[in-house]
Parts: structure tokens; C-alpha cells; sequence
């Protein structure tokens, strides 16, 4: 059966985040879901550090899908103050 994980993670507007890895799940996700609770986030997943004026954005509400490896790479801040994020993830 394959590794599966729900939670929720903060990303601050302080610090570029890497929460979906290998090392912070314990296993290597194939997908990821996730949606923004509270605040807008930034991303980047192609090596590229997101800043809070640039990057894709997630506004709050905003559900997205990834897949691998782009999951591995995938570094995340807050436009502002401090996000909440859900995410499902679920090994490859």
C-alpha cells in the first residue's frame, strides 16, 4: 500500500518553505493536493525561490494539484504574515 499523509503546515512571510520532501513527509510523494486556509501564498517549483511579490500565487481558498517530482522542488512563502496550508499527499 502506498505511504499517504494529511496535515496542515505553516509557511510565514519571513522564511521560503520546502514542507512536501522526502524528509519532511517520510516518504516520496507521487501527488500532492493542497489548499491555502489562511492567507495568499507564493510558489516556485523549477529551482527558482519564491519571494513575497513573486512566484505563482494561491490565494486563500485555492486548492492545487502537483505531481513528481515537481512535489521535491516545490518551495513556498506567504505574501504576508503567516499561511495555513492543507495538504493530502500520497507516495509514488
Amino acid at each position: 500500500m502506498a505511504n499517504r499523509k494529511e496535515d496542515v503546515v505553516t509557511i510565514t512571510a519571513t522564511e521560503v518553505s520546502q514542507p512536501f520532501t522526502e524528509e519532511a513527509i517520510g516518504f516520496k510523494a507521487g501527488i500532492l493536493y493542497l489548499t491555502t486556509e489562511t492567507n495568499n501564498i507564493r510558489f516556485w517549483f523549477l529551482g527558482r525561490e519564491p519571494t513575497t511579490a513573486e512566484g505563482h500565487i494561491l490565494y486563500t481558498g485555492t486548492g492545487y494539484t502537483f505531481t513528481a517530482p515537481d512535489i521535491e522542488d516545490l518551495k513556498l512563502i506567504a505574501v504576508t504574515g503567516t499561511a495555513t496550508v492543507s495538504y493530502s499527499a500520497k507516495g509514488r
